[in-house]
């Protein structure tokens, strides 16, 4: 063990807070684990792959956008909560991103919209192409205008279609499949994507360089 020479401040203590308190009652879906193993492990893979703080923060806090239907906002120091999108429809949103522009890409229902963090309209960024697919989990690459999402289709011909990791922008509605992993996938420094891989998807690894 040695000393950070850049060590992690209380900003990261309050988000790991804030997280465990949005997630307290959840379990990662068919199981009894609780959702926060999930949160602290991307967590860690973005730490051991090189990101700083504030990247780390996003990881904790990249499912802790949504209270039931609304898309609400607060700082990782403490203070008020914010409304920025009052509501998302009957199911709720499903992953969230902030760019450091000030744009935020969520989940809705089934496409993937934008708005200013400040609030106001929201608008289609990204429209799936029928209501039997849902585009979840987006997250900005360094860039701030590309973004990561995960498509899934929600009939028998899943397996041979098209779903799995996404390449976006908000300049462009035109998107690009990566991988056909139904996984949530962020971008950690040196150009690596995380991302759990399926034990049947030969030659993906769960650090995948390809984005930069």
């Amino acid at each position: 063990m040695a000393d950070l020479e850049r060590p992690l401040t209380a900003r990261f203590t309050h988000a790991l807070a804030l997280a465990a308190n949005i997630h307290r009652l959840q379990a990662r879906k068919g199981t009894q684990v609780p959702y926060m193993a999930h949160i602290l492990g991307v967590a860690a893979i973005a730490l051991e792959h090189g990101a700083n703080e504030e990247e780390a923060i996003a990881a904790i806090l990249h499912d802790a956008f949504f209270t039931g239907v609304s898309l609400k906002r607060v700082s990782a120091a403490g203070g008020p909560v914010r409304i920025v999108v009052d509501y998302l429809g009957t199911y709720g949103g499903a992953g969230g991103t902030w760019a450091s522009d000030g744009t935020i890409v969520f989940s809705g229902q089934f496409d993937l919209f934008r708005v200013p963090a400040d609030g106001g309209a929201m608008t289609v960024v990204t429209k799936a192409p029928t209501q039997d697919w849902s585009y979840y989990w987006p997250s900005f690459l360094p860039d701030g205008r590309r973004f990561l999402f995960t498509a899934k289709l929600w009939t028998r011909t899943a397996e041979a279609s098209d779903q799995g990791i996404h390449l976006g922008s908000v300049d462009n509605p035109k998107i690009e499949r990566l991988l056909p992993d139904l996984s949530s996938a962020v971008y950690a420094p040196l150009g690596y994507l995380v991302f759990v891989a399926m034990a049947h998807s030969p030659g993906c690894r769960s650090i995948w360089q390809r984005a930069a």
